[in-house]
């Protein structure tokens, strides 16, 4: 890029740690402007060009989940030429002391490290990527629709690892789980995008609809409707899925919700206050917009409470820092034990109490409430 040569690294750049000896390796042309190679390997993984696009745009069919237990593709580039990193996330450091899984490192400033903290949630990671001076390297994910996890599942994004800059798209990933594989589908698509520096543009990726892909799906369906009775000022996200796919999008304040595009199927449909769901229905999408309606019935009669059931620590004390750095950070607050007094029925110092507890740093953490007489 530029005259830079960023694929230093022997391990180079592909799905898990290679496709092996037996890989099967074609390639064509499509029109007069894009060539497509496709591999066949445990997967059947596509890379396809397009003159005048700065970038390879990939899709990955798999039957199955491939070994270890995991399908991610891994872009390894040259950390000296992407030398400022992931500007984004930028605790992804592997130098210093293991403390914890031989991938969570402490620094000598009391900081801590790990390729495990630059994740994002899906849902607010469309693009993600590395970059130097004079280049950024960066994936697109197109779709996240047959990766498995919903919105707010995160992993691996990024590490800089020595001489090695690593890139990540996890589809599926073998870190705590929360569904199973999605087998026969194709995920993606998504690109390798290269820069001057600052990040790209999500690119279009529509056109590989003519490249004749396995497991594409080029008749779809929508889902349009109203979420109602949302609380104000909480963020609503609603949430489809079933075996062969998962979709979501985000709620606005007055309710009315229209999905992306989606494979026909019936899916199970939930209203997520946060992050809990708080309504389900089921849903059969075709070729056409289908109507549906969620609504959030509120909060169930109590004395007080500590922070709002949204299935998220939002609000206590070093929550906002947990999915970047490792407890024993010195960056955080100190975790207790403390003593937490109520005396409002949603108290507003909800910062005075911390997000975890642990038997051996903070057992002893205590909540003392009044009760009237009866």
């Amino acid at each position: 890029v530029d005259g830079v040569e960023l694929q230093k690294n022997a391990r180079g750049s592909h799905i898990n740690s290679g496709f092996g000896k037996s890989a099967r390796v074609s390639a064509r042309t499509v029109g007069t402007d894009k060539v497509l190679v496709t591999v066949e390997s445990m997967v059947t993984h596509y890379y396809a060009f397009k003159k005048g696009e700065p970038a390879v745009f990939m899709a990955t069919w798999a039957e199955n989940c491939p070994h270890p237990g995991e399908m991610r593709f891994i872009a390894r580039l040259d950390s000296k030429a992407l030398d400022k990193g992931n500007l984004d996330r930028p605790g992804d450091d592997t130098s210093d002391t293991a403390i914890e899984s031989k991938d969570i490192f402490i620094q000598r400033d009391g900081r801590t490290t790990s390729k495990y903290y630059s994740g994002v949630r899906f849902i607010d990671d469309a693009i993600h990527g590395s970059r130097g001076s004079r280049v950024g390297a960066y994936l697109a994910m197109g779709s996240y629709e047959s990766a498995s996890g919903g919105p707010f599942f995160r992993d691996i994004n990024s590490q800089t690892a020595g001489v090695t800059e690593e890139i990540y798209f996890y589809m599926f990933s073998g870190h705590a789980q929360t569904e199973p594989f999605r087998k026969n589908q194709l995920h993606g698509p998504y690109a390798l995008c290269f820069t001057e520096g600052p990040p790209p543009s999500m690119p279009a990726m529509g056109w590989m609809k003519e490249l004749d892909l396995k497991g594409w799906v080029s008749e779809r369906g929508r889902v349009a409707g109203m979420a109602s009775g949302l609380m104000k000022d909480v963020p609503y996200t609603v949430y489809l899925s079933n075996d062969t796919a998962q979709y979501w999008t985000r709620v606005p304040a007055n309710g009315k919700f229209t999905t992306n595009s989606m494979k026909p199927g019936r899916y199970a449909m939930r209203l997520m206050r946060g992050e809990l769901s708080v309504a389900e229905s089921d849903v059969t999408v075709g070729v056409s917009t289908t109507s549906a309606d969620l609504e959030d019935r509120g909060l169930p009669e109590y004395f007080w409470r500590l922070g709002l059931p949204d299935g998220t620590p939002e609000g206590f004390r070093n929550a906002s820092r947990m999915g970047d750095m490792h407890p024993s950070d010195k960056r955080h607050e100190p975790w207790g034990p403390v003593t937490f007094a109520i005396r409002e029925k949603v108290p507003a110092n909800l910062g005075d109490f911390p997000a975890a507890q642990w038997a051996d740093v903070n057992g002893g953490n205590r909540i003392v409430f009044k009760m009237d007489a009866k």
